[in-house]
């Protein structure tokens, strides 16, 4: 994950592509809501992630899904999601990310 703070603080987590932006005048928009304003930090860490989504073409007619990309199926499972985490660290992303989503307040089944 490249910016797990951004992730934490979006009121947008479980949405798909076309639910966080549009079409205007042809070109696509993004539409981002956040929890709260941004700090300082978040609001470079925002352009740099939106410098990085820009190189995507989103296809104004293509089917917009989840696909869980550790996989070649593309479907999530339990094996593929525990080799991402006994894989490599990269810079200490996979650290720091793994501490904000074990402080997540979710519900359980």
């Amino acid at each position: 994950v490249k910016y797990p703070r951004l992730f934490l603080i979006s009121e947008q987590q479980n949405q798909l592509i076309q639910q966080m932006g549009g079409y205007k005048d042809g070109e696509w928009e993004w539409n981002l809501s956040w929890r709260r304003p941004l700090f300082d930090n978040e609001i470079t860490m925002a352009v740099n992630f939106l410098k990085d989504v820009e190189r995507s073409v989103i296809q104004q007619n293509g089917r917009d899904a989840w696909v869980w990309m550790a996989d070649p199926s593309g479907s999530y499972s339990v094996q593929s999601a525990y080799k991402v985490m006994r894989g490599p660290i990269v810079d200490g992303i996979k650290d720091r990310a793994f501490e904000e989503l074990w402080q997540l307040k979710i519900p359980t089944k």
